[in-house]
């Protein structure tokens, strides 16, 4: 293949990148799939929240005046992002010293391609680091409502304490004579008179212990009523087709029909440690139709004008970025973003804890 000129490389190694990148699979999971992205021209986002009722009109005498009504205030909040930036310096990998070495003026493009697919493979395993940081941050709001930062103020969402419970001493799906579709119908219940849930349908995700006590109880297993779904027909697209989610089937617990699934997945914490998203003594009750965004705002960026760096805002859920250290000999490739996990209708989760 030909030989490029070092500015010809460049512009040949950016538009080969940005195509690369962009073919890469978005990284997807269960606690995402509950989340719809939305992408933001500003840096900070802004929801507002008005909690409904369900008040009855009280009928009136004829010829009285009307029953006056109070709209409800509506809130608005106002967030400021994460702000997630991982890079790497390509100049310690042996691709870029193959590629440099002898190029006296110019690189051979097969050589310039080999290092565009292993900075496209560099850059990937960077995203999916912040891609799993949005799934830690979705599995913070459906477990307990707060997503917590290294840098900053956490972010508490106000669930109310209701939404977050643990079964009484001697209720705990262990005991042999408790049934665990109490507990789940009670969460149900939660969900349709304080988030004004109409769905009949919920998703119970079970945390590894609360699922292996929930097949060992004797209650349940004399029910035996396991519904499953060769084709998955009965189940949303967002968390069929997401990774890592093990559907079980179908129950009823009282008027309610529930959704099993287990997510048997891991991160990697701070301390080196294989966590799991979601407390294995956990379940966590969702409607079958979430209203929950994942938001990203916009993420500094630096561009060139007239030879003078200027940084602007840059709208998109990823952005890459490379910059070159003089000092430090080091060309440095990165990709940041700017999002969170926002549950909209933050009454419409319910987290109960079924083990001690």
């Amino acid at each position: 293949m030909a030989n490029l000129s070092l500015t010809e490389a460049r512009n040949f190694f950016t538009k080969q990148l940005i195509a690369s990148f962009k073919e890469i699979p978005v990284v997807s999971a269960l606690g995402r799939s509950f989340f719809p992205t939305v992408e933001t021209g500003v840096s900070e986002i802004s929801i507002e929240v008005e909690r409904g009722t369900e008040l009855v009109a009280v009928d009136i005498i004829r010829g009285a005046e009307g029953n006056l009504n109070k709209s409800t205030k509506s809130t608005e909040r106002i967030y400021e992002t994460p702000l997630y930036d991982e890079r790497i310096n390509m100049v310690s990998t042996d691709v870029y010293k193959s590629l440099f070495v002898n190029s006296n003026g110019s690189v051979n493009e097969s050589q310039m391609l080999n290092y565009v697919e292993k900075t496209a493979e560099e850059m990937l395993k960077l995203r999916n680091k912040i891609e799993r940081a949005y799934e830690y941050q979705a599995w913070q709001v459906l477990v307990d409502g707060i997503v917590t930062s290294a840098v900053g103020d956490n972010i508490d969402f106000k669930r109310k304490a209701g939404s977050k419970v643990t079964v009484a001493g001697g209720a705990e799906w262990s005991v042999t004579t408790v049934d665990p579709r109490a507990a789940l119908q009670a969460g149900c219940t939660w969900l349709r008179t304080n988030g004004l849930v109409n769905a009949g349908v919920y998703n119970a995700i079970l945390g590894e212990s609360a699922f292996a006590a929930l097949i060992a109880n004797p209650k349940f297993q004399a029910v035996g009523d396991v519904r499953t779904f060769e084709k998955l027909t009965m189940i949303n697209e967002p968390q069929k087709n997401s990774v890592g989610g093990v559907f079980h089937g179908q129950i009823s617990a009282g008027s309610y029909l529930i959704n099993l699934w287990t997510y048997p997945q891991y991160y990697t914490n701070s301390s080196g440690v294989a966590t799991p998203y979601l407390d294995p003594k956990k379940v966590v009750l969702l409607p079958d139709t979430t209203n929950f965004r994942l938001a990203f705002a916009t993420c500094p960026y630096v561009f060139s004008d007239n030879g003078t760096d200027v940084v602007r805002p840059m709208r998109g859920a990823y952005q890459l970025h490379d910059s070159v250290d003089r000092n430090k000999r080091a060309h440095y490739f990165g990709v940041q973003s700017s999002g969170l996990a926002i549950p909209v209708a933050v009454d419409t989760i319910y987290t109960v804890k079924v083990l001690a």
